[in-house]
């Protein structure tokens, strides 16, 4: 409790501090209000959700419909720290909107923001200010326990680190994936052989993490973070931790499966060797967006030399 207000006490002496800022959360509730006077009107009448169904989710469960094709919106975003009486703008007003079912790669050198911005879209960390609507949810009104059950139903993770468990053969490591996400009754229509076929590491499934490489641990995190079938897939630094030849291997599978069962694929990177694989590019310094990049035809990573 101690934490939370003297949270709420930084955020409005920043927020004080910087009046453009306030003047855009203060007129946050009227954004909801336009939002579901646009649904009355049926606006948004070629929903997945009927009116009234649209309307109670807008006013109860965060959800922020859009007519727009975009996986990932973020309208003047801020991310600050507080320390010994300084604060320090991480990520300063970003607005951005990132494609549906397309690879965009975020890239930047260490400390330029990327890390925290992909924790902000993917609902592990929240702004000190601006909208965040990842999958026509706006995680900027969601409390700790709403964005779990969100990164539960609609998100997965890649990390450099595999976090496989040791005790677990191949096979079961996957089907964590699965166990631990979504609602109780629902089921994955991905399945897990099939998917061990097209990552090569089928042969694989009875072995243990300590048994297989690099690369293979890798392709077996993939393989948990598809199982979920998640709308969206963050990878933050995939293969930071593999050789030249690993590297070009995952990085060709990641955007294959990402086509293949047409998902948002998000990857975090410092490294611009695949550049020109993804269909969106976001350059980062300093907490801000230095340029934009659309490759109308992105290339294979193995056509990468």
């Amino acid at each position: 409790m101690r934490r939370s207000k003297k949270k709420l006490a930084e955020k409005q002496k920043f927020l004080l501090d910087n009046p453009e800022i306030k003047e855009y959360e203060d007129l946050k509730e009227k954004r909801k209000e336009d939002l579901i006077s646009d649904i009355k009107s049926d606006k948004f009448s070629n929903s997945k959700f009927d009116k009234e169904k649209l309307l109670d989710m807008t006013a109860n469960n965060f959800y922020w419909p859009t007519t727009e094709d975009y996986a990932i919106k973020l309208d003047k975003v801020y991310r600050y720290y507080s320390s010994s009486g300084y604060t320090t703008k991480v990520l300063n007003g970003i607005t951005l909107n990132i494609p549906k079912s397309k690879v965009t790669m975020i890239l930047g050198p260490s400390g330029s923001g990327k890390t925290t911005l992909m924790n902000i879209i993917s609902g592990l960390d929240s702004p000190n200010a601006g909208d965040v609507i990842t999958n026509n949810y706006n995680l900027s009104y969601m409390k700790e326990n709403d964005l779990v059950k969100f990164r539960a139903s609609h998100v997965s993770f890649i990390f450099q680190s595999y976090n496989l468990i040791p005790t677990l053969t191949v096979w079961d490591n996957v089907k964590i994936g699965r166990e631990v996400s979504k609602d109780s009754d629902y089921e994955s229509k991905i399945d897990i052989d099939e998917l061990l076929k097209r990552l090569e590491i089928y042969d694989q499934k009875e072995k243990y993490p300590y048994q297989l490489s690099g690369g293979q641990k890798q392709r077996v995190s993939i393989a948990r973070a598809i199982v979920k079938d998640p709308d969206i897939i963050f990878a933050d630094e995939p293969t930071g931790a593999l050789d030249t030849k690993m590297a070009r291997e995952v990085f060709n599978v990641l955007v294959s499966l990402s086509k293949t069962y047409k998902k948002t694929l998000v990857i975090v990177t410092h490294d611009p060797k695949y550049i020109e694989c993804a269909d969106f590019v976001v350059e980062f310094s300093s907490g801000l967006i230095k340029k934009t990049i659309v490759n109308k035809n992105p290339i294979s990573p193995n056509e990468v030399s």
